[in-house]
């Protein structure tokens, strides 16, 4: 196995919890009083929340990142059946 392919899964998990934080953060302080601009606080309460899909992100640029369309595709390919 090599290098890169080992250290997928804890890049995976730090970007993930990285980008999930980065955006539920600011929804956890404004459940604690502080202020956010209406714009945001709206769009961090939307079932649009880019933080709920972080997962399904990180592992899509990862695979891209790594293999190209053509491991995304192979990726895809396996998740349908």
């Amino acid at each position: 196995m090599e290098p890169e392919t080992r250290r997928f899964p804890w890049l995976f998990v730090l970007l993930t919890y990285g980008f999930s934080w980065l955006l539920w953060i600011p929804l956890a302080l404004a459940t604690q009083g502080v202020s956010l601009p209406p714009a945001l606080s709206a769009f961090l309460n939307s079932p649009l929340n880019p933080a709920a899909f972080a997962p399904s992100l990180m592992a899509l640029l990862l695979t891209l990142s790594e293999s190209g369309w053509k491991g995304v595709g192979r990726r895809a390919a396996q998740a349908g059946g």
